[in-house]
């Protein structure tokens, strides 16, 4: 119900805005090698409403997303509050598999999360200033 309520949302807010289904996405990102450049592969969009159906109408949340990196800002846009990096992955770094399980302890995480994620799990997920990223990064 929740996806069904978000999705209608988006559709009314984003003026001539399309979905896909979840099927044909997840054909697009995962098979879509003929289908899409992957190289092309360059978008962005702005969030306002975090929660379910919006319950947080002052936060605003920014998506870049490309090839080689994710970033996601957080920002008050009511109180225009400075904006924060909750979510930074670059995906031009080494990746390494997960490690073999052990008994009773299945892994089931090939997650690519490196810099900061915004599920917040690891230590270092607390958002950032913008400027506390590395020139490199």
């Amino acid at each position: 119900m929740a996806w069904k309520e978000w999705k209608f949302g988006i559709l009314k807010s984003v003026e001539g805005g399309q979905m896909p289904s979840q099927l044909r996405m997840a054909s697009l990102v995962c098979f879509g090698a003929s289908i899409i450049k992957r190289d092309e592969l360059d978008y962005r969009f702005v969030h306002r409403g975090s929660g379910i159906c919006g319950s947080e109408p002052e936060l605003e949340i920014r998506w870049f997303m490309n090839k080689d990196f994710r970033l996601a800002t957080l920002r008050d846009w009511i109180a225009q509050n400075p904006k924060k990096v909750i979510d930074f992955t670059r995906y031009d770094l080494e990746a390494q598999e997960s490690v073999d399980p052990e008994p009773g302890k299945p892994i089931r995480n090939w997650s690519l999360m490196n810099r900061l994620n915004q599920k917040g799990i690891r230590p270092q997920d607390v958002p950032i200033k913008i400027g506390k990223l590395s020139p490199n990064e």
